[in-house]
């Protein structure tokens, strides 16, 4: 499996910054972010225990994966399919290293991710596939992990506070993988005064708390 921080296998830990949105009428268009931390997967093996390269055509010793992260947010049907994914996916480029901490750039791609939201869902779920991406369209599967968010209990932006996170990936029986998310957040575009909508992202938030 893969984990967050945490000692024990096979499980995410994922710091999540709360989710944040300004409220207008009923709709609320804007971002959100997901910040990868760190990642690591010891052995260098695929969700089927297999190494994902090897140091020599002869050789049984794994080397370092070509890891890439899939991040997929959905969903109204709360599916586990990475093509369910109404309010954004990306790919990330990929980083060749079984012990990843993340900096700004992830082989190309910025960090945080960031998705643009139209309409505030009352529920949403990330959907995380991480790859060993070898070349162009080919790619072998290191684990799937997933979290649901309730947007519920409303506060204001000052007690935001950051969280811990623990999830279980499918592959829970073979790997040691582990992974560190923060810093989710949703925050909207616009905000409403005196009856007028204007652009601001800096005032009138209030937050979805995550609740494990």
């Amino acid at each position: 499996m893969k984990a967050f921080v945490i000692k024990i296998d096979k499980i995410i830990e994922i710091s999540v910054d709360s989710v944040l949105l300004i409220i207008c009428g009923a709709k609320a268009k804007g971002t959100a972010e997901i910040k990868l931390l760190k990642f690591v997967n010891p052995t260098g093996n695929t969700f089927y225990g297999s190494c994902c390269d090897y140091k020599g055509f002869w050789s049984f010793e794994c080397t370092e994966c070509d890891h890439a992260f899939k991040i997929c947010i959905g969903n109204t049907t709360e599916s586990s399919s990475m093509d369910t994914c109404e309010f954004g996916k990306l790919t990330t480029g990929a980083v060749k290293k079984n012990e990843i901490q993340f900096t700004s750039d992830i082989g190309g791609t910025k960090n945080p991710l960031k998705f643009s939201i139209n309409t505030m869902p009352s529920f949403m779920k990330i959907k995380i596939d991480v790859i060993d991406q070898d070349g162009f369209g080919n790619f072998d599967f290191i684990d799937h992990y997933e979290y649901p968010i309730f947007p519920t209990n409303l506060t204001n932006q000052q007690d935001s506070a950051s969280q811990e996170l623990k999830l279980i990936g499918e592959n829970s029986e073979h790997n040691k993988t582990r992974v560190l998310f923060n810093q989710l957040r949703t925050y909207s575009h616009i905000y409403h005064r005196n009856g007028h909508l204007q652009p601001d992202d800096s005032l009138s938030f209030v937050r979805f708390p995550i609740h494990t």
